[in-house]
């Protein structure tokens, strides 16, 4: 199953090779959906009307991961996972 990452999880989490300044204690998750969300949600670059790329999210990109992957390297690297969702149609 497919999921986004913030860039800063992914870096933690070893998944991406690049230098952090600060670390964060929160790891940002998002619901996959390859249409980006049904929403219209005028802030957001996932809803269905933004001309936004759909791999950022509040200036911050958020490569595509498999769910596993990430789930088997979280351990206790964070305090706190926090995941969006989108609103898509069912499979």
């Amino acid at each position: 199953m497919l999921i986004r990452a913030s860039l800063d999880a992914l870096i933690a989490l070893g998944m991406v090779k690049a230098k952090m300044v600060c670390k964060s204690s929160t790891a940002y998750l998002l619901q996959y959906s390859a249409h980006g969300c049904l929403a219209s949600c005028s802030y957001c670059s996932q809803a269905r009307t933004s001309k936004s790329k759909k791999d950022v999210l509040g200036r911050i990109l958020w490569p595509t991961v498999e769910l596993i992957e990430v789930a088997s390297r979280i351990n206790d690297r964070f305090r706190r996972v926090c995941i969006q969702t989108v609103l898509k149609r069912t499979s």
